[in-house]
């Protein structure tokens, strides 16, 4: 994971915030899954950490599934160990509804975990505290996004692959920018093409593209800013 790192930090690098000014969200995304979108937006969100001065959170969209838990529980000699559940919520709201409302508010089921020393918090969702009946439904405001962006420098969010669920177009407007992760295995250009269409239809702004698995097995953000 350590070129990983690497090659990420210039990346964040490039696009990161204009210091004084609220922190930036970034969201990878592929058309399908097995891209490696989960692996590439830790790596982000730990070299991101390193040059973050008020820090970053790490949102994965992919509620049911604590996926980045367990990859960083198993790096704890490297990183450090997971702290104790903190508020994901810098206010209250949340990036999701609960539908029909019951005992508790949707903030209540969104927790983060600190890692190690360094400054990055990684999202979990409390389903155990989901009613029966209860169902997850998005939300249609900014108001999670803004509020945690003036408490960090990132906010780097894993989306499910589209080929599973929609969940990343249901938050692209929201974004600063949407990284497409591309296969550099299989580069089927009308499934890039349709990944980076889909995320623009949804209001998101996308910003090149990151490739994945190429030869050097290193990663190259390709295409520009736009």
């Amino acid at each position: 994971m350590h070129d990983l790192i690497a090659e990420m930090e210039a990346l964040a690098l490039r696009l990161r915030p204009v210091q004084g000014r609220q922190g930036m969200a970034v969201q990878f995304v592929a058309q399908n899954r097995g891209d490696g979108v989960s692996t590439l937006a830790r790596a982000f969100a730990v070299a991101a950490a390193r040059i973050a001065p008020r820090g970053v959170w790490l949102v994965d969209l992919n509620l049911f599934d604590s996926d980045h838990l367990r990859a960083f529980a198993a790096e704890e000699d490297v990183l450090g160990p997971l702290g104790r559940a903190v508020r994901a919520s810098p206010d209250g709201s949340c990036f999701f509804n609960l539908s029909p409302k019951g005992r508790w508010q949707a903030s209540d089921l969104l927790v983060g975990h600190g890692v190690g020393r360094a400054r990055l918090w990684i999202t979990r969702f409390r389903q155990e505290l989901l009613e029966p009946g209860q169902d997850v439904v998005f939300a249609k405001s900014d108001a999670y996004w803004q509020a945690l962006r003036s408490q960090v420098d990132w906010i780097v969010v894993d989306a499910p692959a589209l080929d599973r669920a929609a969940h990343a177009l249901r938050v692209a407007r929201f974004m600063d920018t949407n990284l497409p992760v591309i296969d550099a295995r299989q580069l089927d250009l009308a499934s890039d093409r349709a990944l980076v269409a889909s995320l623009q239809q949804a209001g998101g702004r996308v910003a090149g593209a990151v490739l994945n698995r190429s030869a050097r097995h290193l990663l190259e953000p390709i295409g520009k800013s736009g």
